[in-house]
């Protein structure tokens, strides 16, 4: 499941491979914990990934901005208003 998506996000903006594996991991790693309503302490979480809360927060936001970009089909759609929802949880 975390496969598909993060090749789906892969695809649609190639330029994300330009960042470190582990940074892309990190990210949507995150993006899949929102998704999917799993609570967690950004701290803790960018510490075992050895990045700042930061650098995390932004590979997340691009993948965020990615998920949502045009030529989604209904289901995708839902996911990007699942996705708005729980970012406003965990800011």
């Amino acid at each position: 499941m975390v496969y598909e998506m993060a090749k789906n996000i892969m695809e649609k903006d190639q330029t994300l491979m330009e960042e470190s594996p582990q940074k892309i991991s990190a990210g949507i790693i995150q993006f899949f914990m929102v998704l999917n309503g799993v609570q967690f302490k950004k701290k803790e979480f960018a510490k075992m990934f050895g990045f700042s809360e930061v650098t995390i927060n932004n590979i997340y936001k691009r993948i965020v901005s990615i998920d949502s970009s045009p030529n989604q089909n209904d289901e995708e759609q839902n996911d990007e208003r699942a996705t708005e929802r729980a970012t406003e949880k965990i800011e």
